[in-house]
This record gives structure tokens, sequence and C-alpha cells, in this order.
């Protein structure tokens, strides 16, 4: 959904109230507003060359449909700390393709919001492989998440993945499809740790050996769709997830 500067602006009240900030030496360009009856956090971030609306669309469809398109956002750390002072009952955040996040950003936002937040996306974010123990961290902190979703993060290991799930026991919706560096290690975890599992998307993830997934397939009580390839499944597990009623989507 693409806003009107002018209905930003009078959000905003001409970009002049409701600054956004961790600190009142911040100088971070976001506005903390309403658009349409719905709290909401307005960056300011420039374009490297002019764009007019059509291309601006264009753009944007573009950058939602591709999970590998960076997005020129100013997700830094001082944003992060920002949220976590001002929306301490935030239920969901997603973040995609923030190559400047740091680890210590993302435990501080963790620990503001514990109690309250339900679902987690960190997407092709490099923070996720480059700061060790961090999803550790958040895991302790974000004890109720039902929705996680860590895709595309192709460097991460069974070991920092593990190490969250154990903490996350009421998950219902978990996503790591493109998480090439996972095995059959992090299966057996969520198997042991996520029992309330109802939907998992563990696609082109070529680690995970077929066996794996259809002792998951057959032992999650709570399990309603998987999303797999094909060939990883096979036919004697189609039929007992079939009877479980289990949609198995290639």
């Amino acid at each position: 959904m693409i806003y009107d500067t002018s209905e930003i602006s009078s959000s905003t009240n001409n970009f002049l109230s409701h600054r956004l900030s961790s600190s009142s030496t911040s100088t971070s360009t976001s506005w903390c507003c309403t658009l349409r009856g719905k709290d909401a956090v307005v960056f300011q971030g420039k374009s490297r060359t002019p764009i007019d609306l059509p291309d601006l669309q264009l753009s944007l469809s573009l950058i939602s449909r591709s999970h590998r398109t960076p997005i020129d956002l100013p997700a830094q750390n001082d944003h992060l700390l920002a949220v976590a002072t001002n929306f301490r009952s935030l239920s969901s955040l997603r973040l995609q393709s923030c190559c400047l996040v740091s680890g210590e950003g993302l435990k501080a936002l963790g620990t503001a919001v514990n109690s309250g937040l339900e679902e987690l996306a960190l997407i092709n974010c490099d923070v996720v492989e480059r700061e060790p123990g961090l999803l550790s961290t958040l895991g302790q902190n974000l004890k109720k998440l039902r929705k996680l979703d860590l895709s595309y993060n192709e460097m991460l290991l069974d070991k920092d993945f593990m190490s969250m799930l154990v903490s996350c026991n009421y998950l219902v919706d978990l996503k790591v499809r493109g998480c090439k560096g996972l095995t059959n290690a992090s299966i057996i975890s969520m198997l042991k740790s996520c029992k309330c599992l109802e939907s998992v998307d563990i696609m082109h993830c070529h680690g995970i050996q077929a066996e794996a997934i259809v002792s998951f397939v057959l032992n999650s009580p709570q399990l309603r769709r998987v999303q797999v390839e094909q060939c990883k499944i096979s036919d004697f597990a189609k039929t007992w997830a079939s009877h479980k009623f289990v949609e198995a989507v290639a």
C-alpha cells in the first residue's frame, strides 16, 4: 500500500510531532503516528535517483515478490531501540534483507517486548548468521512466540537454530525455507521442543533428508500443513498424512 505524501504529512503534523527516538539525543528521522486508523512508524529515506509513482509502484511490487531483493530502509539499531521504547505491546515484527541490523538492537527489542511478541520474521537477515548466540537469547526472551520465519538464512546452522527452539514451546507456524545449513538434527529438535506446530515450511533445506521429514510428519500430533519437496515425502508418508488431515504441499 502506498500513502500519499499529504496523508503522511497530516498524520505526522507536517513531520513536526511524535518524533520516534530511542534517546533525547537521537537524530533518527522517524515518527510514530496513526495512518488510516492503525498505529504506524514512518521512516524518512531518500531514493538514489528521482522516481515517479508508476516506477515506485513497480519497484515495491518487485520487492514484495522477491525474497532476495535488498530493502533499502534505515533499519539500524537506533530505530529498533526506538521501537522497543515506544511499542512495548508490539505483537509482530517482520524484517527482511536488513543488512544494517545488529544483534544488540534485536536483543534490546526482545527484552522490551518479551511477553507480547507473537510473530517474528528475520528473512534473509545476515545478523542471524553473523552473531553467535543471538537466536538463543531471542528464544529465551520471546517464549510466547507463535510464528517464526527464518527463511533464506542460508548459513544458519543447527546449533543456533536449535538453541532458539528449545525455548519456543508454543510455536504453531515455523518457516525455514531455503536454510541450506540445517540438517536432520533440526527436525529432531522441532519434534522435541515444538509439539504445537501446525504449519511448517522446510522447502529447499538441502541438508534435511527424506527420512527425517517422514518421521516428523508421522510424529507431530498437531501438524496440519507441511511444505517440502515432493521427492522427500514417500507414498506411505503421504497416505499417513492424509489420514491425519495433514496437507503436504510441494
